[in-house]
């Protein structure tokens, strides 16, 4: 025979069981709900316009930039690098042309193999040697006008504030001369206001680099 100490405890169990299935569903709905850890995040975007950098491609069907998945996720002729999901120039040496046949990683180029100066003339592509590499880039050290920007080995307007005219004193981060700017209006023409930074830039989006993507360091590519 029960004693009454347990039929208190069948009881209670029996009338707390629905609180507790309860609390259960609402923890799921938590974590997989409309405000759980599989919503969607990210930059709103409505078209590939709306977005920049890593993250160049819409999915319309989530309203979100991401990055790509297969080359039809890039603008124009730009491939998919996969692993990166960022859209580059090229991603393998079959991307590439005969007379740059070789697909650089670290500046997403089609170039050609080098020794020096010389073997790069005529490859229409990058046209100065790294022979630190042995590939062709565009710059390999800063000339006149040309700030040399050694993480892509790319021309830039500058490097640091000091490269700058009083007019535009500030060196942004797309590597141009920049005036402070809370609007485009404010910008030299062609450059754009990065609202983050303050600084003009060659673009912002990719609304602002035709059949190109606005990449991570503000410039059309």
């Amino acid at each position: 025979m029960m004693t009454r100490a347990a039929i208190f405890c069948v009881t209670m169990a029996w009338l707390t069981a629905p609180l507790l299935l309860a609390a259960c569903s609402d923890s799921d709905e938590g974590s997989n709900g409309a405000g759980g850890s599989t919503s969607s995040t990210g930059t709103p975007c409505a078209s590939e316009d709306d977005c920049f950098g890593a993250t160049s491609h819409c999915d319309t069907a989530r309203g979100v930039c991401t990055g790509c998945s297969n080359d039809d996720d890039c603008r124009g002729a730009l491939k998919c690098d996969t692993a990166t999901g960022i859209c580059r120039d090229c991603v393998t040496d079959a991307d590439c042309f005969p007379t740059a046949p070789r697909c650089d990683a670290v500046s997403g180029q089609c170039t050609a193999s080098c020794s020096t100066n010389a073997d790069c003339a005529g490859t229409q592509g990058p046209i100065m040697c790294d022979t630190a590499r042995g590939v062709c880039v565009d710059c390999t050290t800063t000339i006149g006008t040309c700030f040399c920007e050694l993480v892509t080995f790319s021309c830039v307007g500058c490097l640091q504030d000091s490269d700058c005219p009083a007019t535009e004193p500030f060196c942004g981060p797309a590597h141009e001369c920049s005036p402070s700017c809370s609007a485009d209006t404010d910008c030299p023409a062609g450059l754009h206001c990065d609202s983050a930074s303050e600084r003009c830039v060659e673009c912002a989006k990719n609304a602002h680099c035709p059949l190109e993507i606005c990449q991570a360091n503000y410039t059309c590519g």
